[in-house]
């Protein structure tokens, strides 16, 4: 059917206007309303006729006088018309705010596979959920897009400049020390300019009616860093290439909200592969995101205490336990204890119980790389790549690798390292490890907390080695105790 419509208005002036079905009669009668500005009679008769169309087409609208733009310039007095200038100005700088804040919907810099030409567009549902997270510190919002496919938007607000959540997302090897449901993580591409371009993504949930199901998810990954010390970023994954679901998509944003807080907005896709995926998506809900954030808060208080608390805030950094005190303490025990300097790998210090772990003589041992000693090929280069950021950021951390000592015997091991307050030389972060030797575990970056060597902790004040006096050294196992736990 083609439909003849004769309007005269602001933007047409008299031309002719052909609309070919409902969709181009919604169209146009949004069009001429947005311009229209004309007097009360005026927009009755275009209201009445606009209707008469709606009922010919069978079209579920109608026009009232809620519905008109015209009533918005009722009041043409002076007061009324300052007024409207006022509220225009608000939703100006609304608008701005949102676009500036990354909040609009967009498309990814990089094509769908398999749906090259597909743009997403927002369901009617969606399009009312936009203005509220300019509005509200936290919240929620859900949609079931269709049978498949749910999409999910939290957001939140941390007292953190945005580089600590971004660097936190874009580390992809220290996801299994911080998130609960993460079993592993792993860059598989990377850019010289774009950083981080594939990532796998291990992780293990409890679906009704399935039980815990795992899977490892391959990722393309965009990553937008913040342009200034406290600007917008943004840690975009997607995946369309998992066994239960189509298209799978992590997009957090960081949007400054003032000089030292960040609104986290962290909005996920999902479509599954078939009806009997769905059940899927209620584990991930309920496992992953809802208790991501969480995790999240506590992850970027860690890694601000690490790091000697973020900019206008406090230098709160923990005081690190010192050198001399593991010295006294658990280095001179049975257990493998080693000491290394600011990198991780070169050793200071090693214990008895250390070289005959690695099949080396005590005085073989300072100075060299641990990798050296104890790694092969087959200890897991991902799990190494985790630990080392973890040494970059200044955190503790736990790993099960494989290892290999002089003799040719393979075996695994679990080491857990800390920082320490460098008292002996002064250079400023060293790192201490206990090793234990364990059996039937996959190599694997473990979650950590910060009490993670509490149990080799405390000097050992019957030790003939031991040269600090009891009272002293009462004082400083307090003092690092205490300490431990803050952190």
């Amino acid at each position: 059917m083609l439909l003849r419509l004769h309007s005269r208005c602001a933007h047409h002036g008299g031309s002719r206007c052909f609309l070919t079905g409902p969709g181009d009669v919604v169209k146009h009668v949004t069009t001429v309303l947005r311009g229209l500005d004309v007097e009360r009679q005026g927009s009755q008769v275009l209201k009445d006729g606009f209707n008469g169309v709606f009922k010919n087409l069978g079209v579920p609208l109608e026009l009232s006088e809620s519905t008109s733009r015209t009533s918005l310039y009722q009041d043409m007095s002076e007061s009324g018309l300052r007024k409207r200038l006022e509220t225009l100005k608000t939703e100006t700088e609304l608008i701005q705010k949102y676009l500036e804040e990354g909040l609009a919907p967009s498309t990814p810099s990089f094509p769908v596979v398999g749906e090259p030409d597909k743009v997403a567009t927002p369901s009617p549902q969606e399009n009312q959920l936009k203005g509220s997270v300019l509005d509200a510190e936290e919240g929620e919002e859900y949609v079931e897009q269709d049978s498949l496919t749910r999409r999910l938007k939290k957001w939140y607000t941390i007292e953190s400049t945005t580089e600590v959540p971004y660097q936190m997302m874009a580390t992809f090897e220290l996801y299994p020390q911080w998130i609960p449901w993460c079993q592993s993580g792993r860059v598989l591409l990377s850019h010289p300019v774009k950083g981080v371009t594939k990532a796998a993504v291990g992780f293990g949930i409890k679906v009704p009616f399935m039980g815990v199901l795992g899977d490892d998810i391959e990722y393309r990954v965009e990553l937008e860093p913040p342009p200034e010390p406290h600007g917008a970023s943004r840690v975009y994954t997607i995946s369309d290439q998992s066994r239960y679901m189509q298209r799978l998509v992590y997009d957090w944003r960081f949007i400054p909200l003032d000089n030292f807080r960040t609104k986290v907005v962290l909005e996920v896709e999902f479509k599954g592969a078939a009806h009997w995926c769905m059940p899927i998506w209620e584990g991930l809900r309920r496992d992953v995101i809802n208790n991501i954030s969480k995790a999240f808060t506590d992850r970027v208080v860690a890694l601000q205490a690490s790091a000697g608390g973020d900019r206008g805030r406090p230098a709160l950094r923990p005081k690190l336990a010192s050198l001399t005190s593991v010295l006294q303490g658990p280095f001179l025990r049975d257990q493998a204890v080693v000491v290394t300097e600011s990198n991780g790998r070169t050793i200071r210090h090693a214990n008895a119980a250390f070289a005959a772990l690695a099949g080396r003589s005590l005085d073989f041992i300072p100075g060299k790389d641990i990798p050296d000693l104890l790694q092969d090929t087959g200890t897991d280069r991902d799990v190494l790549r985790g630990m080392s950021a973890a040494v970059k950021a200044r955190l503790p951390a736990t790993a099960v690798v494989r290892n290999k000592n002089k003799a040719g015997k393979e075996f695994l091991n679990r080491l857990s390292l800390a920082p320490l307050d460098d008292d002996e030389s002064d250079t400023g972060v060293v790192f201490w490890a206990v090793l234990k030797v364990v059996h039937g575990m996959d190599q694997s970056l473990e979650f950590s907390t910060p009490d993670a060597l509490d149990e080799a902790w405390g000097p050992d004040y019957e030790h003939p080695d031991a040269i600090f006096g009891k009272d002293m050294l009462t004082d400083s196992s307090t003092r690092s105790n205490s300490i431990s736990h803050a952190q």
